[in-house]
């Protein structure tokens, strides 16, 4: 939905909400309107959340995330070979971890929209 203001040559205004500019071309009795749509409320929009924890883990890790819908779940070590792969992951997680080097790993969620990454550290 967008919106404006109006202007006449008498110098009257008409409001409507919501408009970012209104010009008036003098001597003529049409206006130009730059209109923007309307946001309703930010909170519509849903912001895909990962957690991960604890963080470093020496045995077991829980994955837990809302907003995402991924096809795979990968957990990679520092060289981008893959120690741990499952099909469509649904919340709540745990992956033992225990049987990993000591070292930094990465937890990736694939979905359509892209990836979403989590760096973990095992000790």
């Amino acid at each position: 939905m967008t919106s404006f203001i109006s202007y006449d040559n008498a110098g009257g205004t008409t409001q409507h909400p919501n408009t970012i500019a209104s010009f008036l071309d003098p001597g003529r009795k049409e206006s130009i309107l730059v209109n923007l749509p309307t946001i309703s409320n930010h909170n519509q929009i849903k912001q895909p959340l990962l957690q991960v924890f604890p963080n470093p883990a020496s045995h077991q890790v829980n994955v837990d995330f809302v907003n995402i819908q991924p096809q795979f779940l990968q957990v990679k070590n520092a060289l981008g070979q893959t120690v741990f792969e499952q099909n469509d992951p649904s919340p709540p997680l745990e992956i033992n971890v225990a049987h990993l080097p000591v070292g930094v790993y990465y937890l990736v969620l694939r979905e359509e929209q892209g990836s979403i990454a989590k760096k973990i550290v095992v000790y």
